[in-house]
């Protein structure tokens, strides 16, 4: 909203990681919450401490465009080099507006689990604040402890949770209850494992979701409502169709 483009980043990452990542995307400002520290220090980069510096002056917003940038997100650089993707707001918008794969709107609870630094904030934080709906922050960093996160699920009373595949699997082996007040359960991020989609299935009330699409994509591209009555004979899960506002091209 105040023009500028946001670029977040895991102080958990390692220093030269950071500081390629500032370099790369030209951040000139860093804002993190007051002690922290910053993990690097690049000469004309200016930190802003959030409950230290002082509040600044009212300025006059500029008028956005959809085109314009909200953030530049990493890749994880698997298969070489991390590479910036710059996300426009229209791409949000896509996400998390008029949504047919999910049920967004007033009274939806959805847990914002996954770091800023990765994509599937974007549909944690926006699908809830975008629709009228509440966003519940996970206390804690890191791989979920599973007694924690049965708390936070069932204190905050969520109803959609986004979990990434092996995340999911741990959860299907350790304790299903746990997601038994939650009504949809987005999976991703790798290829699901049906034999836990079938367990998952047969006991749980949710409606669950393969939901695919690489971070260029802005958090998902497609999406497969999976039915209970998966076929006896599937071997994989789908990734379904284009969500709303979203064309696919299958090639070779």
């Amino acid at each position: 909203m105040a023009g500028g483009c946001s670029a977040p980043l895991d102080l958990a990452y390692p220093r030269q990681r950071l500081e390629f990542m500032q370099k790369d995307s030209g951040i000139d400002t860093v804002v993190l919450s007051s002690g922290l520290d910053p993990a690097f220090a690049v000469k004309g980069v200016r930190i802003v401490e959030i409950g230290a510096s002082p509040a600044p002056d009212a300025v006059d917003l500029p008028t956005l465009d959809a085109a314009d940038p909200a953030y530049v997100i990493y890749t994880s650089g698997s298969t070489g080099e991390p590479k910036g993707v710059v996300t426009p707001h229209r791409a949000v918008l896509r996400l998390t507006i008029g949504a047919s794969y999910a049920d967004l709107g007033p009274g939806r609870r959805i847990l914002q689990m996954a770091p800023v630094s990765f994509d599937a904030a974007t549909f944690e934080i926006w699908g809830a604040l975008l629709n009228g709906g509440t966003c519940v922050i996970y206390p804690d960093a890191g791989l979920p402890d599973f007694a924690r996160l049965r708390g936070v699920l069932e204190g905050a009373r969520i109803t959609t949770l986004w979990l990434t595949s092996s995340l999911f699997n741990a959860v299907v082996d350790a304790d299903l209850s746990m997601l038994s007040g939650v009504d949809e359960l987005l999976v991703g991020g790798e290829a699901l494992s049906v034999e836990h989609v079938r367990k998952a299935n047969a006991k749980l009330r949710a409606t669950l979701i393969n939901g695919y699409g690489p971070t260029e994509t802005t958090t998902f591209a497609c999406c497969y409502r999976i039915p209970r009555d998966l076929p006896a004979d599937a071997a994989s899960v789908p990734i379904g169709r284009p969500i709303g506002n979203t064309a696919v091209a299958i090639l070779d």
